[in-house]
């Protein structure tokens, strides 16, 4: 019968992971499975856990018990930057829609300047263009004889 290490491959948390690592010690206990907890240690420090821990920057482990230790402490750690790394998505995502709505504001404003009012579809399709369509309108308005030939070019 094949086994596979699909548990810790595919474990969905740090949490799950540290079950699945605790179980394998529970098993791994008896004395003479000495030589299967090494090969399960330098397992772990060779291929599983350079592909959990991203830096790569982290101390090779001499036993498997050392692996739970590290994931009790890590997993707070990793959370933590999970945290920023996510905070930090949401500050440039919030960047970016600040900059699309501007950039929308401003060309309406030359729209109005160069056409008069312009009709509320239009000003949606604006609201919910890109930057750089934005942009690329810009720099055509003064060619422009209509704001719908311009917003269809």
């Amino acid at each position: 019968m094949a086994h596979t290490l699909g548990p810790f491959e595919n474990s969905r948390t740090d949490d799950d992971f540290r079950v699945v690592v605790r179980n394998l010690l529970k098993w791994l206990n008896l004395t003479e499975q000495d030589s299967l907890r090494r090969a399960f240690t330098v397992w772990f420090n060779r291929v599983l856990l350079p592909r959990k821990i991203l830096d790569n920057d982290f101390t090779e482990f001499k036993s498997l018990e050392e692996v739970e230790t590290m994931l009790s402490e890590a997993v707070k750690g990793w959370k933590k930057e999970g945290e920023i790394l996510g905070a930090e998505k949401g500050r440039q995502e919030g960047r970016q829609q600040g900059r699309q709505e501007e950039a929308a504001k401003l060309f309406l404003l030359l729209l109005d300047s160069k056409f008069g009012v312009v009709s509320q579809e239009l000003q949606a399709k604006i609201r919910q263009s890109s930057p750089e369509d934005i942009e690329k309108w810009t720099k055509q308005i003064f060619k422009a004889e209509t704001p719908e030939a311009l917003l269809n070019s």
